[in-house]
């Protein structure tokens, strides 16, 4: 999930609104049946989608981030981070709860947490692959 791993030109990673997660019902199913992982900045559920993209929940709030400016930079973190690992987790619906420690945290203390949760999540759901196609003799 190292950034570096990704393809080479980041401007073309985007984060389009068919990788949000907006709905209720979405985030409750997250919960519902998700695999979690988390340490003492964030917890993060998965749990696969059946789409060719993965989908991004975000749950910042007061009690863990404080004031409307340092929750904006947590989700702009998340969402910069997602972006950049987001082609390892196709296939999957992805919800970022932030923990209080995340409040007192650096950029990259976040960025590091995030991409280490994702590697975590990922070596125990691994994507499930096509068969690929039989050969005739």
């Amino acid at each position: 999930m190292n950034p570096v791993a990704s393809p080479p030109d980041q401007s073309r990673l985007p984060f389009r609104p068919e990788q949000r997660l907006t709905s209720g019902r979405q985030f409750e199913e997250a919960y519902r049946v998700g695999r979690r992982k988390g340490d003492a900045l964030f917890g993060i559920i998965v749990r696969p989608n059946g789409l060719p993209q993965a989908r991004l929940g975000m749950a910042v709030s007061i009690k863990a981030c404080g004031k409307a400016v340092r929750r904006n930079i947590v989700r702009r973190v998340i969402r910069n981070t997602f972006r950049l690992c987001q082609h390892p987790l196709a296939g999957f619906d992805v919800v970022v709860n932030a923990r209080p420690g995340a409040r007192g945290a650096s950029n990259p203390e976040m960025v590091a947490s995030l991409e280490r949760l994702f590697q975590q999540l990922m070596r125990a759901n691994p994507p499930k692959m096509p068969p690929s196609p039989a050969k005739n003799p």
